[in-house]
């Protein structure tokens, strides 16, 4: 297992992510939240830098869901939750544009609303999230692979 694509992702975000925003979540946080996507990604044959901005991508996405939900649960900061979340929600987007992952944009989509939805219902299913991540993996590695077969024909 690759032990840095959890640190680089965090850098990659937290460079990222302005100053003034206070953002700044602790390393077992993120590495509790990381766990099961790291591991999703590092089993990949996606490069390193792409790995990394995927899961920095993914980790702006579950802090700002976790805000998000800490809202239930903070009358004194609500307002400061809702704006962080709403904030690394536009970063994640960002990010993803600029970084070219609109694939990921449009297969997390609907996993982030539907945990969205049960989190609201009561219901939380915050593992369609790691599982939209996972169907995002398997379609670009099935897409590198497909690259790879022509150029292997060639060079025989």
């Amino acid at each position: 297992m690759n032990n840095s694509l959890i640190p680089d992702a965090s850098r990659l975000l937290q460079t990222q992510l302005a100053p003034e925003s206070g953002i700044a979540p602790e390393a077992s946080e993120v590495s509790l939240l990381l766990s099961d996507a790291a591991r999703i990604l590092e089993a990949s044959p996606l490069p390193p830098l792409r790995s990394a901005r995927i899961l920095a991508l993914y980790l702006a996405v579950a802090l700002a869901m976790q805000y998000h939900e800490q809202c239930e649960n903070a009358e004194n900061r609500l307002a400061r939750n809702l704006l962080d979340g709403d904030y690394l929600y536009s970063l994640y987007l960002d990010l993803a544009l600029k970084w070219e992952e609109y694939d990921l944009v449009a297969l997390l989509a609907p996993a982030i609303k539907k945990v969205q939805i049960g989190r609201a219902e009561g219901r939380p299913q915050d593992e369609l999230l790691v599982q939209g991540l996972s169907r995002f993996v398997r379609t670009e590695s099935k897409t590198l692979q497909e690259a790879a077969q022509p150029l292997a024909a060639e060079a025989m």
